[in-house]
């Protein structure tokens, strides 16, 4: 099995018996006090970091650092970043546009991230070797090595690849509370979604097919092709913008289906418009994301005659807002999607860069491509 029972630490509550390994804290970068485990001289540290928010590529570097664990205070863990994912939020952290995010200066991106742990405080849990999850995403995992607390990490078996276990938190996540905390959906209901090639889009296509709801996903792109794959990941229907634009078409390639109860936009801006009309009366238009960086639009028809509501989703504000117990309730049943295969996602690996250059070149790259597969950076 992927996942193995253990004890979880939960603030007062002596044990809590789940199906995962997990312990966890707020980031800390002290080295003062007791430790536990041999002692290691200060390691280079390769960390990419902004002091002003902007476009990364004017604002982004790769600098080095020194970093010291030998004094290591409470649960604090020192670990090496095995491997961390590109996510959108980690783009609009570096922009400033992630209100969430976007706080003290300097910063680190990277929201999440599969590690090694190095060594230990002496209340921690954790062992040298153990492979752990960085859930918190204020930690800023694109960087070679790190000190957190051990309430920011989940402990991981052998047996996943490390660019597998970066992106097991954030998508899926994602896709489960925007298919489980909205709206009540029933086997036969439609769920509508734009930019259908996201990785977010992808899982709740497939958490979706598991389930017997219904997807009509929006390809970002012209090409029939592009398209047409949109079904390999569980949609019933697959379609273009501009086929959704057209009333008559869209009504054509949706024929027998009820109208959507929700409807899923990541990319903010002119999409909105469409989405939010494709929705049956009472229909919810959630917006989680804003790729385009456009201010939203909407038809007030939609609103006013069809009585739609209109939400938006954070995982970051859900994280924060809920208690740890919810927390773990989530991450089981994330795993228990990947155990099963409910969930596949395939990573795009690519070094992590050694030179500012190298970093901003993989990063526009990354940006004018069809992003088929999510990127992650290993430093194996």
């Amino acid at each position: 099995m992927f996942v193995r029972s253990s004890l979880l630490r939960v603030s007062g509550v002596k044990s809590l018996n789940l199906h995962f390994n997990s312990s966890t804290s707020c980031i800390s970068t002290s080295t003062s006090g007791l430790f536990q485990n041999r002692s290691f001289a200060s390691f280079d540290v390769n960390v990419a970091r902004f002091d002003r928010f902007g476009s990364p590529q004017r604002v982004l570097k790769l600098e080095k650092d020194k970093i010291s664990s030998d004094n290591l205070l409470g649960s604090q863990v020192f670990l090496k970043v095995l491997a961390t994912p590109v996510h959108p939020a980690d783009i609009s952290h570096i922009e400033g546009t992630d209100n969430g995010l976007a706080s003290a200066l300097p910063g680190v991106p990277g929201v999440e991230g599969v590690a090694e742990v190095l060594k230990t405080g002496p209340d921690s849990i954790l062992q040298p070797k153990d492979r752990v999850l960085v859930t918190n995403p204020r930690v800023g995992t694109w960087r070679s090595h790190l000190i957190t607390e051990e309430k920011n990490l989940k402990r991981l078996p052998t047996k996943v690849e490390n660019a597998v276990a970066a992106v097991f938190s954030v998508v899926p996540m994602t896709a489960l509370s925007l298919i489980e905390e909205i709206v009540k959906l029933n086997p036969g209901d439609v769920i509508i979604q734009g930019c259908g090639e996201s990785a977010v889009a992808r899982a709740v296509s497939q958490i979706a097919f598991a389930r017997q709801i219904k997807v009509i996903s929006v390809s970002s792109y012209g090409e029939q092709k592009k398209v047409d794959e949109l079904k390999s990941y569980g949609a019933t229907v697959a379609l273009s913008a501009e086929q959704l634009h057209s009333a008559s078409t869209f009504s054509q390639l949706t024929k027998g289906l009820p109208k959507p109860k929700l409807g899923l936009n990541p990319v903010g801006g002119l999409v909105a418009i469409d989405l939010a009309r494709s929705l049956g009366p009472g229909g919810i238009l959630v917006t989680f994301g804003n790729m385009s960086k456009n201010p939203l639009q909407l038809p007030p028809s939609a609103l006013i005659f069809n009585n739609i509501s209109l939400r938006g989703f954070s995982l970051l504000h859900w994280w924060e807002s809920h208690s740890e117990q919810e927390r773990n309730a989530l991450f089981e049943k994330v795993t228990k999607l990947w155990n099963d295969g409910t969930i596949k996602i395939l990573p795009q690996v690519v070094r992590f860069p050694s030179t500012t250059e190298e970093l901003l070149g993989t990063l526009e790259k990354q940006n004018d491509s069809h992003r088929d597969r999510k990127l992650v950076f290993s430093l194996e």
